[in-house]
């Protein structure tokens, strides 16, 4: 392998695996059990930050050029920006809602490959369209999850 410097953009990995499991809810919904949502391996169309009014910009300077880059400052705020498929049936919806309405707590994992990025103990919280927007229920919807503890 050789090194390459000063050109080509930061690495993105793009093969991030999302797992859900051990969700289980109280109470009852019409579109099913809080269990629904479990799943090994979610298919997703995108996987971002929380808001960047929420993120922590900084910039850092390698003796080629210039690198801006953000974190998010509340890490322990809620996790959103996972637009999850949305099957033509919406059944993939009804899980989440499902999950919302019987207050169900599971695991969430993040893994690229066999590195893990982190696993956290979580709740559904809401579920909306794409960016919010009820036209976006088309083609995906967002889940967003409060994460209640990391988990090692």
């Amino acid at each position: 392998m050789s090194l390459v410097t000063g050109t080509g953009a930061v690495a993105k990995v793009k093969s991030i695996v999302c797992a859900l499991s051990g969700f289980t809810g109280t109470g009852t919904s019409v579109f099913g059990s809080g269990g629904d949502i479990n799943c090994t391996n979610v298919e997703y169309v995108s996987i971002g930050r929380p808001d960047t009014d929420e993120n922590e910009e900084q910039e850092f300077e390698t003796n080629l050029r210039k690198i801006k880059d953000s974190i998010a400052t509340n890490g322990w705020a809620s996790w959103d920006k996972m637009a999850v498929f949305n099957d033509e049936n919406g059944v993939n919806w009804r899980a989440f809602v499902a999950a919302q309405q019987t207050d169900a707590t599971g695991t969430i994992t993040l893994t690229a490959g066999t590195n893990t990025i982190g696993s956290w103990k979580a709740k559904v919280s809401k579920v909306e369209g794409g960016d919010g927007d009820a036209a976006s229920l088309d083609t995906s919807f967002t889940p967003t999850f409060t994460l209640l503890e990391a988990l090692s």
